[in-house]
């Protein structure tokens, strides 16, 4: 399992190194649609999360060098990690996000995925995941394997009937 904000380390320089640059976090939200999805939103904390999510995994940006957030931490780990975390956090460069069909639950521990996109169907280890979801169904959902193991990396799974 990955051990307790792994993620926010990553997370968090992303969002400080773009912050320092005012004009740089605005263009970032305003390429997000952030007004207009807080606008429409019931769930702040989710709409703030799925950002943070967008900034690390998904825009490239011209203060890291045209690279995506995470894309620049593991190539200059610029907090000086250890190999292992670099490692680990370079893992999560191949990712896939999307939706997946629910094909099993197992509480307490994970859930039984497959891809709509590539028909893949794999165990993901994620305990919050396995207690939440309901049943079959489809979720949007951001998975990685780190270690050998399949992990929900994103900052929500989005249930939704299909």
């Amino acid at each position: 399992m990955l051990r307790k904000n792994f993620l926010r380390a990553v997370s968090d320089w992303v969002s400080e190194t773009l912050a320092v640059n005012e004009d740089a976090i605005k263009r970032a939200a305003e390429r997000f649609g952030f007004e207009r999805l807080m606008a429409h939103s019931d769930d702040t904390e989710r709409t703030i999360g799925l950002f943070s999510e967008w900034l690390v995994f998904d825009c490239p940006h011209e203060l890291l060098g045209g690279k995506t957030g995470l894309a620049y931490f593991v190539a200059h780990n610029p907090l000086g990690l250890p190999d292992s975390d670099v490692a680990a956090y370079r893992e999560l460069c191949s990712f896939e996000v999307g939706l997946f069909e629910v094909k099993g639950i197992e509480r307490g521990r994970g859930i039984v995925l497959q891809s709509l996109g590539t028909g893949s169907t794999r165990f993901v280890h994620d305990v919050n995941a396995s207690l939440s979801l309901t049943g079959d169904g489809t979720v949007w959902a951001r998975v990685a394997s780190i270690d050998g193991l399949c992990h929900i990396v994103g900052s929500t799974v989005i249930e939704m009937s299909m």
